[in-house]
């Protein structure tokens, strides 16, 4: 019966890139970082220590970055885990996959036999997408669904190509709902993903004071408001996915895992742009998607049959089978 699904599912895909969605059997080409896990390209880099960091080298333009540690920034234990990918070089492809059925990300991984997948924007009706010139998603509802919280998960986006020319832009800054859409609808780019809050904006951290721009006050309970409230939604630690580009021109995905008491707490969006900055300092940087749906695959780590590296919390257990299925994504894969 799963076969079925994802093989319906496949139908609905949209293919920013070249490459071909294979749905044959996966076999499995890694096992947990560190093990050196022999493939049929060689042995998977068991890694060197940076500070707090591990450090894997997935291909040659491509590293993986593992941080399970006491976090300075939010006075937390957190677990981070980024993908860095060199967009100087032509060997690599930074594409979206869109499923109208939703897929798990280790699914989307598999299928195009990525270097690395991560999950990507909001729920569908709150969302821009187009994929391959398509529009996929168009914010169809002026309020966040289930909810009667205004629309806000479109003030950035991230726009590719579908090959390695990539950018993360604060393109809906101060518009409103109407404008917001028109602007979508208008720009002429092949491929976007709209999302917010944005973290970072030409060096300026605009995601530590998100909050504030949505009208919070000292002292404000925000667990008295509604989930889908922005203020709430930021304001507090949840697992979080995000993207950002260096000026050097280096892409990163970036994964925050949460809700795992005393091993993964997450992070507000402040703590989250206050990370980043700290330990990457790029030009800019957008939030994506979180909470149960954070979910970032690597080629040759984490779990040896789905490559999930990261902690999923769908179905509350530490461990890597958590994941949700979503509509939309971002993966890496070598041209």
């Amino acid at each position: 019966m799963k076969r079925i699904y994802i093989f319906l599912a496949v139908l609905t895909l949209s293919l920013s890139c070249s490459s071909k969605f294979d749905n044959s059997q996966f076999i499995p080409e890694g096992d947990v970082p560190g093990g050196g896990t022999v493939t049929d390209e060689g042995v998977i880099d068991p890694g060197h220590k940076e500070g707090d960091w591990m450090v894997y080298q997935v291909d040659e333009g491509v590293t993986y970055m593992n941080f399970e540690a006491h976090d300075e920034v939010s006075k937390a234990r957190q677990i981070v885990n980024v993908i860095k990918v060199d967009l100087n070089s032509d060997k690599y492809s930074i594409c979206f996959n869109w499923s109208e059925g939703a897929m798990a990300t280790s699914n989307v991984f598999r299928g195009y036999k990525a270097l690395a997948t991560i999950n990507g924007g909001y729920e569908p009706q709150s969302i821009y997408v187009k994929t391959a010139g398509r529009t996929r998603a168009s914010i169809v509802s002026d309020v966040v669904p289930g909810t009667e919280v205004p629309q806000w998960k479109n003030e950035g986006a991230v726009f590719t190509d579908g090959r390695q020319s990539v950018q993360v832009e604060y393109c809906c800054k101060d518009l409103n709902l109407s404008q917001t859409r028109e602007w979508y609808a208008n720009d002429t780019r092949s491929n976007v993903i709209s999302s917010a809050p944005m973290l970072i904006d030409d060096y300026d951290p605009v995601g530590k004071t998100f909050i504030q721009r949505c009208g919070y006050v000292e002292g404000m309970n925000l667990l008295s408001l509604d989930y889908e409230n922005p203020i709430r939604h930021q304001g507090v630690r949840h697992p979080r996915t995000a993207v950002a580009l260096t000026a050097d021109n280096q892409f990163l995905m970036i994964t925050v895992d949460g809700r795992w008491d005393g091993k993964a707490e997450g992070m507000s969006a402040k703590e989250l742009t206050e990370f980043i900055v700290k330990h990457f300092n790029p030009q800019y940087a957008l939030n994506l998607d979180g909470g149960g749906s954070t979910t970032m695959c690597v080629k040759g780590y984490g779990d040896k049959t789905t490559h999930v590296v990261n902690y999923p919390t769908e179905n509350g257990v530490f461990d890597h089978t958590g994941e949700r299925s979503v509509t939309s994504h971002i993966y890496v894969i070598k041209n």
